[in-house]
């Protein structure tokens, strides 16, 4: 019995000991975790000659601000916030993107300025300029609230070229003030394109009218090929159409008959002028008088062909403006009359335009 207490007493040593070890290995591994999180923030700490650096560009900031260069002053800030980020250079960079315009950019930098000071980061006596600069851009930030009909399915809209997300739909977007292009895609419809001007403090919600694509026949490819191959159909099936093609004749008429009506009428002054310098010199002697000789030959043929080049010059003028004539009118009834075809799709444009107090919206259809 006493072999087999000492085997237990063994036992719980070797676990005792294996359990401290084990304990000691949690806390170096805990210690070096420690250590590699709190050294990147040590690391992050600007040096003295960093903050020197910093302090130099927010002078140089101030001094374009007092002087109205309000890009060079942003850019400086930006400088000194890359070093160390303070609540007064976020103010004053908010300061400078406002005189830009860049109202949305300055709302966020007075944000960023509020929130460095709630936080406790700095200790700096800014907060009663930020807390009426926040109120006041809200104000003036204008915002846009895209609305698509609840129909359409994974919709997808694009603001001056970004794609914008999808949860954003039916959201007030601010943007700066300014015009702005929208456009919006849906599966099976046709792009919604709209120019929307803001101003300072617009509220606009665009509606977006997203009209079904036609069935393609049988045998073509889907209505619902990709947005490339859409434009580059659409491009060709407009230049395609007999509408097209009679306008381009139409215009090429008349640029051909204004071109030979103002050469021929350059060409008929010049034989003018040259008929009158060979009377001047003419009158200078006898009139030509092919029984008296008395005037030189070759001034009276200079006279005779200059006159008849003039009346043949004038004559082909007046020609060339009225074929220019017939071609205007032809290319402007073929516009009113001959109305593109509904199937031509991408060549009909329908533009409609709402405005109000401080916003305006330009929109078009294909």
């Amino acid at each position: 019995m006493s072999g087999d207490r000492i085997a237990n007493v063994e036992s719980v040593s070797l676990l005792n000991r294996k359990r401290r070890a084990f304990e000691r290995r949690v806390a170096s591994f805990a210690l070096v975790l420690a250590c590699s999180q709190a050294a990147p923030a040590f690391a992050a700490e600007p040096t003295k000659a960093e903050i020197a650096v910093a302090r130099r560009y927010f002078d140089l900031a101030t001094k374009a601000e007092s002087e109205r260069r309000w890009r060079d002053a942003a850019d400086l800030l930006d400088k000194a916030i890359s070093i160390k980020e303070t609540a007064g250079l976020r103010y004053h960079l908010g300061f400078a993107r406002e005189n830009l315009g860049q109202l949305v950019e300055a709302l966020l930098e007075y944000q960023r300025a509020s929130g460095l000071i709630h936080s406790g980061i700095t200790t700096e006596d800014i907060e009663r300029f930020v807390g009426p600069k926040l109120q006041e851009m809200q104000k003036r930030v204008p915002t846009l609230t895209v609305q698509v009909p609840p129909d359409i399915l994974n919709p997808t809209f694009a603001i001056d070229g970004s794609v914008m997300k999808r949860e954003l739909v039916g959201t007030p977007i601010p943007l700066n003030p300014g015009t702005h292009s929208l456009v919006i895609f849906g599966p099976g419809r046709r792009p919604f394109h709209a120019q929307i001007s803001l101003g300072e403090g617009a509220t606009v919600t665009q509606v977006a009218e997203l009209v079904p694509e036609p069935l393609a026949p049988v045998g073509t490819p889907s209505a619902t090929a990709s947005a490339s191959r859409v434009a580059e159909s659409g491009t060709a099936g407009a230049w395609s159409t007999p509408r097209t093609w009679t306008l381009i004749g139409e215009a090429a008429l008349t640029a051909a008959g204004l071109g030979i009506g103002l050469g021929y009428t350059l060409a008929s002054h010049s034989a003018a002028n040259s008929a009158a310098d060979a009377q001047e010199r003419i009158d200078a002697n006898t009139p030509c008088d092919a029984a008296s000789g008395s005037a030189p030959r070759s001034e009276c043929d200079l006279l005779a062909a200059a006159a008849t080049d003039h009346y043949r010059y004038r004559n082909i003028a007046v020609a060339g403006f009225v074929g220019a004539a017939i071609g205007a009118a032809a290319f402007a009834t073929t516009w009113v009359v001959w109305k593109p075809s509904p199937k031509g799709g991408p060549a009909a444009l329908i533009p409609s335009a709402a405005v109000s107090t401080r916003g305006a919206t330009f929109t078009w259809k294909y």
